[in-house]
């Protein structure tokens, strides 16, 4: 019922009244996508002093509010006071049973980051304020884009940092100069002052409008083409909820700068998603696309193809095999294929392979004919002609396709069944993954984002670095990823295709050490095995790097890796380019964030780094890094 001028309700009556629409601090209940429904108890006072009149406040709100909010958030709502006459206590402040309901579930976070307009909520008789109600549920089923409400959440926070603005929650709203950077103070979620505006050079570099920058266009407001899963709330005290919504501005930021068509990023913290978001278009905003063509927004279901990252799940079908008994990693290539031996590769093994020593790390040129894939037989004969470059186990080169070819045709002979099959039966069936595989089924083409070629030009030097390890120029790699001929064959070094939530499946159960749920997939020792150290900041001499590599996945470091700030038990493995999935035990994290542009060096660099390092700092190290050596 509502509470108007002609009721006057019992003791022990219960007031349903719902509170969607009306008025909560300066904001409407009904534009936040927060629909709040107070199951309000009128009690009989007892106590002594105005203050205690009726109280009757009880201690089973819903444990997910709870969870939420933490006990000095639930306190402040079960403060709240009805103001105003009710029954024979006119005039006086009675203290209620509260219990907060939400009935959109993806906007539960967002309660904490809005809980002190809550604070500002008053029911005042006779306002006409209960009038305006409606009911919620209704109200979603006409809304379909209700999913995406959580975003007007934050736009007026947006807009103050922004250098700006805005009369009210839900209206229109701009990117702002190019120049404005975030320049505000906040305390427990909430802007209380922007500031004056901040000159953001990096925002400046990224919107000039250069003739040889290649940009997606950027709408003004992200709500249009934002995404979000099914997230759960932080486990512990560690992690809190501001801290996910900062990550999430910065990936933000780094899609503003209008490097990737499309961005995904999945985080898990202790096997719980508590970010799961897409950004942007999935098809029909590449930098050479018509403005006002047609576009398919991105969505979580979204496969990406994460190219390199594959190497690190062709390990692990490696990896599974060898603890299977199928091959063993200290077996030679031409134990399997024995044409392989010619020209001095008879003391290649699988491991040499995994861990990037296997001195053949370029492929031919005419192996990246796309009309091969269809014919294995033809690749192994290219792969045995390969002749090596240095002796193997001698150095450290990043294989960038070369290395999978060859454990591709080392799995389809000692296993009887191409790879694709292996992935498939021991490892995605058992997690329960709709995608993850090296390539899609031709009916499946039109659901994956397209690549696109994004940023300025490669300066020179990292163009032929990247040339001589790709095997062709970059246009033709984003070219050659976008034919249907590659997103349907086998590349074990290249292709596999997947979501970023996926993608954290299989990290997360390598966290785990090969147990996922009550699923194990891999041994714990197999685990182990496949991130052992191979190489500790040994200059790659394809990449010029000082890395680390695993036998297959590469790894963190201290105090800086190529995951972040204090990342020395993380592992995961990088991809062409801006793809970036890892696990981190000592966070109990498993990240993956996948893009559709392919820019190698340009302003979004700084951006990506950001970003890196929010989420390292969000989730703190359980663990005290080792001394650097």
């Amino acid at each position: 019922m509502n509470l108007d001028t002609e009721s006057r309700p019992e003791l022990g009556e219960n007031l349903d009244l719902d509170l969607v629409g009306q008025t909560i601090g300066a904001t409407q209940t009904g534009n936040l996508g927060l629909p709040l429904l107070l199951d309000l108890e009128v009690v009989e006072g007892g106590g002594e002093g105005p203050a205690d009149v009726g109280a009757g406040v009880r201690t089973d709100v819903h444990p997910r509010i709870v969870a939420i909010l933490g006990d000095e958030a639930l306190q402040e709502l079960l403060d709240l006071r009805l103001q105003g006459g009710i029954g024979d206590l006119e005039g006086d402040e009675v203290r209620l049973d509260v219990r907060v309901h939400l009935e959109q579930r993806r906007a539960r976070r967002h309660l904490e980051t809005h809980r002190h307009a809550l604070n500002d909520l008053v029911v005042r008789r006779g306002e006409g304020r209960q009038d305006q109600t409606y009911d919620a549920e209704g109200q979603a089923e006409r809304d379909p884009e209700s999913r995406h409400r959580f975003f007007l959440l934050r736009r007026a926070d947006t807009a103050a940092r922004l250098g700006r603005r805005e009369s009210r929650v839900g209206g229109a709203g701009f990117n702002g100069p190019p120049w404005a950077g975030p320049a505000v103070r906040r305390e427990r979620g909430k802007c209380l002052d922007s500031g004056p505006m901040r000159f953001d050079p990096i925002a400046l570099i990224a919107q000039a409008p250069l003739p040889w920058l290649a940009r997606c266009a950027v709408p003004e407001d992200l709500a249009e083409v934002s995404h979000i899963g099914e997230e759960e709330t932080p486990i512990g005290g560690d992690v809190e909820l501001e801290a996910i919504e900062r990550i999430w501005r910065t990936a933000e930021a780094l899609y503003r700068t209008g490097i990737t068509p499309a961005l995904q990023l999945c985080i898990r913290h202790r096997g719980r998603v508590v970010l799961d978001r897409t950004l942007g278009h999935a098809r029909g905003n590449a930098p050479g696309d018509p403005p006002k063509g047609p576009k398919v927004l991105a969505t979580g279901e979204t496969p990406f193809c994460v190219f390199s990252s594959s190497k690190m799940v062709t390990a692990m079908v490696i990896h599974k095999l060898d603890e299977l008994g199928t091959l063993h990693l200290e077996d030679r290539v031409c134990d399997y294929i024995p044409e392989f031996a010619r020209h001095g590769k008879q003391w290649i093994t699988l491991r040499h392979l995994l861990a990037h020593r296997a001195g053949i790390p370029n492929i031919p040129t005419e192996a990246m004919d796309l009309d091969l894939l269809q014919q294995p037989d033809r690749v192994a004969e290219l792969i045995c002609e390969m002749e090596p470059a240095s002796r193997a186990g001698r150095m450290v080169a990043y294989h960038a396709i070369s290395g999978g070819f060859v454990l591709g045709e080392v799995v389809r002979r000692a296993a009887g069944s191409d790879i694709r099959e292996v992935l498939s039966k021991e490892i995605c069936e058992p997690l329960g993954l709709r995608w993850m595989r090296y390539g899609v089924a031709p009916e499946d083409l039109d659901r994956v984002a397209l690549d696109a070629a994004t940023g300025p030009p490669p300066p020179p030097g990292v163009k032929q670095m990247l040339q001589r390890a790709l095997g062709v120029d970059i246009a033709d790699v984003v070219e050659f990823s976008n034919d249907p001929r590659f997103r349907t064959g086998i590349i074990p070094s290249a292709n596999v295709i997947t979501t970023a939530n996926e993608l954290t499946v299989f990290l997360d159960c390598l966290r785990q050490g090969g147990q996922y749920g009550d699923t194990r997939i891999f041994e714990e020792r197999t685990v182990r095995h496949a991130l052992s150290e191979q190489s500790y900041r040994e200059i790659d001499l394809t990449l010029f790097l000082p890395l680390r590599y695993g036998l297959g996945p590469m790894l963190g470091d201290d105090p800086v890796g190529i995951f972040g700030q204090q990342t020395g038990r993380a592992f995961g493995h990088l991809g062409f380019s801006n793809v970036f999935p890892w696990a981190d035990p000592a966070r109990e994290i498993s990240v993956a964030l996948l893009t559709s542009g392919k820019a190698i060096l340009s302003a979004h660099v700084v951006r990506l780094v950001q970003l890196l390092s929010e989420i390292n700092s969000s989730f703190p190290r359980q663990d005290r890094p080792a001394a650097a050596a």
